[in-house]
């Protein structure tokens, strides 16, 4: 478990954001840079505060922020940070569910980011990468007046996903299935948005994969008696089979091989309520 635990103070016109008690941190790159928690942190306080309100340095300047030196959100030198923005979405969910307007997103973790990374080996010893970061964005929570947003990125971020006809075209890959997960969004007065499901195949001799995914193990969670979000998985095909996969792996994948992933619920333990939306 890597917890990440946040305590907001207000007092008068300032703002302390104390990540006091968050996990240690791991050897795997979702370290995350202060830099990058102190950006999520702006932008959530941000989020809560009236839209007449600027963005400058002197707002910034009232918002105080800490995290424990050698902890997850501000490791010590040489720690690995290449997958940070993981764990940086968790730090929006965390800071808006702690802050006073947390109903703006009512399912708040509904983000499932995935990274892929495929490396072809061409003839001439070079190496083509294909560098997707996010481009299986998902979507956000049900908000306070309206259900949750389809295939958006991260508020934290600023991308989007990549057309399968850009993909197909650039790469050595072919997309299989490209749609929404059925009843994944997390049911409500204003149900989540959808997630994503694609399948992609490799269409070279041979690949290196690397996916970083997340809310594998713990699903988006609900707010004010909305229901959980679906969970993420990943699958390889090979022949017949179907082989479930970690969140976050790299492996070398031969030709013809098709990797899935899924934000959707594998189990539907939801329980159906008169005065509850279904997708």
């Amino acid at each position: 478990m890597t917890p990440i635990k946040c305590a907001i103070t207000v007092a008068g016109s300032a703002v302390k954001v104390d990540f006091a008690g968050s996990s240690p941190q791991v050897r795997g790159a979702i370290n995350s840079t202060l830099s990058f928690v102190k950006s999520a942190t702006y932008l959530s306080v941000r989020c809560a505060l009236d839209a007449d309100v600027p963005n400058n340095a002197g707002v910034y300047r009232c918002i105080e922020i800490t995290a424990p030196e050698g902890s997850i959100l501000n490791p010590r030198m040489p720690a690995p940070v290449a997958a940070r923005a993981l764990t940086g979405y968790r730090v929006v969910d965390c800071v808006r569910r702690t802050g006073p307007d947390c109903a703006e997103e009512g399912d708040g973790g509904q983000r499932r980011g995935q990274y892929r990374y495929c490396t072809e080996r061409l003839r001439q010893g070079r190496e083509r990468a294909l560098h997707s970061r996010g481009h299986n964005n998902g979507a956000w929570g049900g908000r306070f007046n309206k259900d949750g947003i389809e295939g958006v990125t991260n508020p934290s971020q600023n991308m989007s996903n990549m057309p399968i006809e850009t993909l197909e075209a650039r790469y050595p890959i072919v997309m299989e299935e490209y749609g929404f997960a059925l009843d994944s969004g997390g049911a409500g007065q204003y149900r989540g948005g959808l997630g994503l499901v694609r399948e992609y195949r490799v269409e070279v001799e041979e690949v290196v994969a690397q996916i970083r995914s997340d809310r594998a193990a713990h699903a988006p969670y609900g707010l004010f008696g909305g229901a959980e979000g679906a969970r993420s998985a990943n699958y390889l095909h090979t022949g017949n089979d179907l082989a479930p996969l970690p969140s976050k792996f790299t492996r070398t994948l031969q030709r013809g091989a098709i990797i899935r992933h899924e934000q959707r619920r594998e189990v539907v333990d939801m329980v159906r309520h008169p005065n509850v939306r279904w997708s």
